[in-house]
């Protein structure tokens, strides 16, 4: 879903709103899905008669991690004593401060990761209560993020609420709410299924009366290329001939592309852009020699450096949308450096 005026939220847009929606259009059609973060609800290992009532989760969400807490409640069917249940996840490193609990105990728990998938599973052993009554039980803990290869990927979160119908019968309310601490609404590229409701920062799915399926997907874009898109889309529409603000949106897109396979048309576009303004313009023909590096266009690469070179021999990108870790995969960090290995 992209982030644009919908009727579901009533949303009024302000011109930066309305700028950075129609960047997300181009965004969003090279989002991939590499998560930051995968988890799933509470499974039952096996087969049981005891019911989920009520499943709630709640996730703050920040820059470098999330804070979750999750409240289940289940009711007794006077058969069984205890159950098996485990829950899922895939992170950059394990889960910290992880804690669960019941009403009445602090339970035990293990954990065993997959060395395939890298995914990990953290089983625990609940006791079920007497027929007719109800237990709840507790998770707590915080999920590190990875900072992605280059340092500039979106944060990606997802959820899986399926794990939810393993239980006997039907969940009568499956809830999860997510809370943006660090980031704006509008700083959100993709989010699948559609919430809801929104207040503010807060983001809410909710299902009644049935057996949860979705998987939540929400990717946020980092401060730094949010920022950078929205000056960039506010000065293009004050002047659609400032060469500068079409080099900060091309260097944008180049940075947010990074997450994933876009061959960077609309990165290459704007950087064009900026020089058909300002044919002298070096940071534009860095990033376009680049650009047109990882597209394999070898004809473009020499003709666009052999231009900065003309222009600034000594030159080297030190901008902050560079990433440092892409400027060692490249044949030389300078432009004359690389012409010379040609």
């Amino acid at each position: 879903m992209i982030i644009m005026a919908d009727t579901t939220f009533n949303r009024v847009f302000t011109l930066r709103h309305r700028i950075i929606a129609l960047i997300l259009i181009m965004i969003a059609s090279f989002h991939t899905n590499v998560y930051s973060a995968e988890l799933s609800s509470v499974t039952v290992v096996g087969k049981t008669g005891i019911q989920l009532i009520a499943q709630d989760i709640k996730a703050v969400v920040a820059t470098e991690s999330a804070d979750v807490s999750s409240m289940l409640h289940i009711i007794g069917n006077g058969v069984d004593k205890s159950v098996e249940a485990a829950f899922s996840y895939t992170t950059v490193s394990e889960l910290e401060n992880l804690n669960i609990y019941t009403d009445n105990d602090q339970l035990k728990w293990r954990s065993e990761k997959d060395s395939d998938s890298g995914s990990v599973t953290v089983s625990f052993t609940v006791p079920c209560p007497p027929k007719d009554e109800y237990l709840g039980i507790g998770l707590t803990f915080t999920v590190p993020f990875a900072s992605g290869k280059y340092g500039v990927e979106d944060i990606n979160f997802s959820w899986d609420l399926s794990p939810a119908k393993s239980w006997a019968g039907v969940v009568k309310d499956s809830r999860l709410t997510i809370y943006l601490r660090d980031a704006s609404y509008e700083q959100i590229s993709s989010i699948n299924p559609e919430p809801i409701s929104r207040d503010n920062n807060r983001i809410m799915w909710q299902k009644s009366k049935s057996e949860p399926s979705e998987t939540v997907v929400i990717a946020i874009m980092k401060d730094e290329l949010y920022y950078t898109l929205a000056t960039a889309g506010e000065l293009i529409e004050k002047d659609p001939a400032n060469a500068h603000a079409h080099f900060l949106l091309g260097a944008a897109l180049f940075a947010h592309s990074l997450s994933g396979d876009s061959n960077m048309i609309e990165a290459i576009d704007a950087f064009e852009k900026a020089l058909s303004i300002e044919a002298d313009h070096t940071g534009a023909l860095w990033f376009l020699a680049v650009s047109y590096h990882l597209n394999d266009r070898n004809a473009d690469v020499k003709s666009t450096l052999e231009t900065l070179v003309s222009l600034e021999p000594s030159y080297h990108c030190e901008h902050r949308l560079f990433p440092k870790a892409l400027m060692n995969e490249l044949p030389a960090s300078s432009p004359k450096a690389w012409l010379d290995l040609r």
